[in-house]
């Protein structure tokens, strides 16, 4: 043929030709494998070879070379890494919006279709959904108790607290509520045991220090009636809530409906729906404070604790041991909620409302066993008929009851109203 003859290429001959390279790039494909309900069969063209299909992705991923590395997490509810995959530069868990741009890329190199991005999104669920893990769940079971007992004593041994009956059972009471919780999502857990002590004394970095795992611990300041805090408890197994003294009255409320729910329900950012997700993590309270509770309908949700000091050194050594003994003592059938009473340390916490001293020397110099609202806003505190508010109100009836007033209803002036009599 000379160099000047022009050959025309029909449509067909360019098909053809397309063709036959895209039959050679999948003659040798990656052995497939079932995936869940998935065939396990990669899905061909007859005229273009393989499909760009996020299923053959989704097929790929259970081949040889990427099998075992996706996974989906149960304690932060998305899929993970469980081993590096030969298209991520670094060994991590988390998986980047990149990953999936570089997953698509290195599929279509390999197994011969254009891949998109959104694909191989779709295809990194579809998988990890079909192969889930706890995290938590697998470092407990995979720590062997020496039978050394250790966890009634370890808030002893590491802030320093007197080794008495109320704290040895909150401190094998919290580690054994927190093996319970990763066990059985959603189980009741309504109490949150609260570190006191100087600021600087390392408390935040204990409570670190006792998670084999950063990444299963949070910290936050957020009121539990923002959306935001709950948000953050998804793949959390502890979760500080720090600088318990600065929370305002209308936030204890809201603490002891959050410590008490079993569930938490939102729709996630960038999710369609919203979902129920059971809770899996427990809270730790940490404060420089000595009262910090200005609930004055007490404290039977926290576990103060007056640290000391901090001994890391011990956490960091004896951290599986705490964990195995936690774990054997769960699996042994033990309750993680009965702890003794202890009205004098938890009376202790209480910030004392300033109305409370008011309203204790007023009542000192008074003989009658009933007060209404209205008599001790005006006689005793002085103020206002017309600035009476129902948030005073209130305020005044939790002062009362603290005091040993019960409330009742009494006929008086032929109409029946509220009163308050003292108790005790």
């Amino acid at each position: 043929m000379d160099a000047g003859t022009v050959v025309s290429v029909t449509k067909d001959d360019k098909n053809s030709r397309f063709r036959e390279r895209k039959s050679a790039r999948v003659t040798q494909l990656p052995q497939s494998r079932p995936v869940g309900s998935l065939a396990g069969e990669y899905r061909l063209s007859e005229s273009s070879g393989m499909k760009a299909l996020s299923y053959n992705l989704a097929v790929l991923l259970g081949t040889e070379t990427l099998s075992g590395c996706l996974g989906w997490d149960l304690l932060a509810d998305k899929p993970a890494w469980r081993t590096q995959p030969p298209f991520v530069s670094e060994s991590r868990p988390e998986i980047h919006d990149q990953d999936a741009a570089e997953f698509a890329y290195w599929a279509s190199d390999r197994i011969g279709a254009d891949f998109k991005t959104s694909q191989a999104l779709e295809a990194i669920e579809v998988y990890a959904k079909r192969h889930p893990f706890h995290p938590v769940q697998e470092y407990l079971a995979g720590v062997v108790w020496d039978k050394t007992p250790r966890i009634n004593m370890w808030l002893s041994d590491v802030f320093g607290v007197a080794e008495s009956a109320y704290h040895m059972a909150v401190a094998a009471k919290f580690l054994i509520a927190s093996v319970a919780r990763v066990m059985r999502p959603g189980c009741q857990m309504d109490t949150m045991m609260v570190l006191m002590g100087g600021q600087g004394i390392g408390k935040t970095t204990a409570v670190r220090e006792l998670l084999p795992e950063f990444p299963w611990y949070a910290e936050t300041t957020e009121s539990p009636a923002n959306k935001d805090f709950y948000q953050a408890l998804r793949g959390k197994w502890i979760v500080e809530i720090g600088e318990l003294h600065s929370f305002k009255n209308a936030d204890w409320t809201k603490i002891k409906q959050m410590l008490s729910a079993r569930m938490d329900t939102y729709r996630a950012s960038y999710a369609h729906f919203a979902k129920d997700y059971p809770r899996q993590c427990v809270f730790i309270g940490t404060t420089n404070d000595e009262t910090w509770n200005r609930d004055a309908t007490g404290a039977r949700r926290f576990w103060p604790i007056k640290c000391v000091d901090v001994n890391r050194e011990y956490l960091h050594k004896q951290r599986d041991q705490l964990w195995a003994e936690a774990a054997h003592r769960f699996n042994a059938g033990e309750d993680w909620w009965s702890v003794p009473e202890c009205e004098e340390i938890q009376d202790s916490v209480y910030q004392e409302d300033v109305w409370e001293s008011y309203l204790n020397d007023w009542l000192q110099s008074r003989t009658q066993t009933s007060y209404t609202i209205g008599d001790i806003m005006v006689e005793a505190l002085q103020i206002e008929r017309g600035q009476h508010r129902r948030a005073d109100e209130i305020r005044i009836g939790h002062i009362l009851g603290r005091m040993g007033f019960i409330r009742t209803r009494v006929m008086m002036g032929g109409v029946r109203k509220y009163v308050y009599q003292r108790h005790r």
